[in-house]
């Protein structure tokens, strides 16, 4: 069995205290604060570090917080200023010693990851992928006298002792050390992102496109990988409000006992409503209970704009777009880690005001038939908090 296992010192009085000790109880203090809780909040995605940076909060300045931007030099990505936190682990959160803490966190500077890409292939296009290592290293290195005593003569019948003093080089400080590099895609048709180096963290994705020498455009060139490190979950139960206009759907059972029943051919929805942090969440999983057989369960991108708050009549006035059909059995179906908005990744490092008003995310279920059920949806987040 697994433990989580956080470590403290102990002393016992009249033991004497060796900067060893202290040390200890440094590292085990921030493990306890890292990742017993910082980490702990993140814990979902930890084993398998698909998501590479956690901590941001969204909040910071509308999201600027180490956002992936475009400068005004061509082929040029900076970033925002702000906290990001990069697990160090490939094991979840089992077998922690309380040693020196793997969930690590960094303050990024503004600009401190400007990073200038190669011109665009002369045939094709490419994606490259810019990615960041966060390490715990000495530093602050100085030189330092230490006192060292040894047993002198006896003078007088009274023991004397020597004194000797020696400078030494001593690193005074451990720091968190920040590096990042580019990692160069291959040019194709439909070009794919290169493999990451073991041990480093996605920042984010840059499409090049062919024989690109310009300034890049945010919504058009930038995947932003960026992952907020806090869980929340939505649960939508069902609804005869969120059934389309042709009643193909009827409400049956009652109370917590409730689900929707198909009597026709036809579709019903499940709205993704965020807790308190609408339009800055990712997605990163839906979770149902139906009877969809011979059906098809989807998650689509609802467009509001103009139509006001009208939700059962979006899809029939064609202003849904399919993002991706979920996979059957009923259960966890992970997806790419979109915004709560149903924008993807690739649109923009953070939805505007506008969109985030504008558009909604939507599970789809499409009955084939009469007497298919729809019992609950439930959207998994990773949330700013």
């Amino acid at each position: 069995m697994s433990q989580f296992d956080i470590a403290e010192v102990r002393w016992s009085l009249g033991m004497g205290i060796t900067e060893g000790d202290l040390n200890d109880a440094q590292r085990f203090a921030r493990c306890l604060l890292l990742d017993g809780i910082e980490a702990a909040a993140a814990q979902r995605d930890l084993t398998t570090s698909t998501f590479g940076l956690y901590g941001l909060d969204l909040r910071v300045k509308d999201g600027k917080a180490c956002v992936p931007l475009v400068t005004g030099s061509n082929r040029q990505i900076t970033n925002g200023a702000g906290m990001v936190y990069q697990w160090k682990g490939n094991d979840g959160l089992s077998g922690l010693a309380g040693g020196s803490p793997r969930f690590i966190p960094y303050y990024v500077a503004a600009d401190e990851l400007i990073s200038t890409l190669s011109v665009g292939n002369a045939v094709n296009p490419r994606i490259d992928r810019i990615c960041v290592k966060l390490d715990l290293v000495d530093g602050d290195n100085a030189f330092r006298d230490f006192e060292s005593f040894s047993l002198g003569p006896i003078v007088g019948g009274v023991q004397t002792y020597l004194r000797t003093v020696t400078s030494q080089q001593a690193n005074r400080k451990r720091v968190v050390q920040l590096s990042s590099q580019i990692i160069a895609g291959t040019p194709a048709a439909s070009p794919i992102p290169p493999a990451l180096p073991a041990g480093w963290a996605l920042w984010c994705d840059v499409l090049v496109p062919q024989n690109h020498n310009a300034v890049f455009v945010a919504k058009d060139h930038l995947r932003d990988w960026r992952m907020p490190s806090r869980q929340v979950s939505c649960f939508v139960p069902p609804s005869a409000h969120n059934v389309d206009s042709s009643a193909s759907w009827t409400m049956s059972g009652t109370g917590s006992a409730s689900f929707l029943k198909s009597t026709a051919v036809g579709y019903a929805q499940a709205l993704c409503g965020t807790p308190g942090a609408s339009g800055r969440s990712r997605l990163i999983g839906v979770h149902w209970k139906a009877d969809m057989t011979g059906g098809v369960v989807a998650l689509n991108r609802l467009d509001r704009g103009g139509v006001g708050d009208v939700l059962t009549s979006l899809l029939s006035l064609g202003l849904a777009t399919n993002l991706q059909e979920l996979s059957f059995p009923d259960g966890m179906s992970p997806v790419m880690p979109t915004w709560d908005t149903g924008l993807p990744v690739s649109v923009d490092s953070l939805p505007s005001a506008t969109d985030r008003d504008r558009y909604q995310l939507a599970v789809v279920y499409t009955a084939s038939a009469a007497n298919k059920t729809v019992n609950f949806t439930r959207f998994q987040l990773m949330s700013p908090g």
